[in-house]
């Protein structure tokens, strides 16, 4: 893929700061330090998904990119699952419904651990939530998708950037 060199310094500048967060030993991690890294790993999200297709709208830029690296998912599952299980398990009953304000988005679940789509716009509805609703940092559930949803998403994005040979 070819990157001009601004964006590239954006991804690897946002990806440098979630990388810090991730590798946060597990006792003194805050759920505060995990929202922050959702929101630097999405950056970098964004930053690259803008490169793979031109398009105004965002949804559909997340569907190509699914669309495109699935198979990298596939790939990479079994690094991938501690992850996407937890998002799985949490949400099978009770879907992530969408907090911003008027929207009449359905609730969202995870129904393949091989649904690459699903899962991101689980993970970007979580960060959307965080940012235009009203999730809270303080529930059990919350902090349990927000902490997958950030370290699913940086672990993956590491993986295709380095792939990329963006990192």
């Amino acid at each position: 893929m070819i990157i001009d060199s601004s964006r590239k310094e954006i991804i690897q500048a946002f990806m440098d700061e979630a990388k810090r967060k991730h590798d946060i030993r597990s006792g003194f991690k805050s759920v505060y330090t995990e929202a922050i890294g959702l929101f630097e790993v999405c950056v970098a999200f964004e930053a690259f998904i803008n490169e793979l297709l031109y398009n105004p709208s965002i949804r559909r830029k997340r569907i190509n990119f699914s669309s495109h690296y699935k198979n990298k998912l596939i790939e990479h599952l079994d690094a991938l699952k501690k992850w996407i299980i937890p998002l799985k398990d949490e949400l099978e009953g009770n879907p992530l419904i969408d907090m911003t304000p008027n929207s009449r988005n359905p609730p969202l679940d995870i129904d393949l651990l091989e649904n690459l789509e699903r899962i991101i716009e689980v993970v970007y509805r979580v960060r959307c939530n965080l940012v235009h609703g009203s999730k809270s940092l303080e529930s059990s559930r919350n902090k349990l998708l927000i902490s997958n949803s950030f370290h699913f998403l940086y672990v993956f994005m590491d993986i295709l950037l380095k792939e990329e040979k963006i990192l």
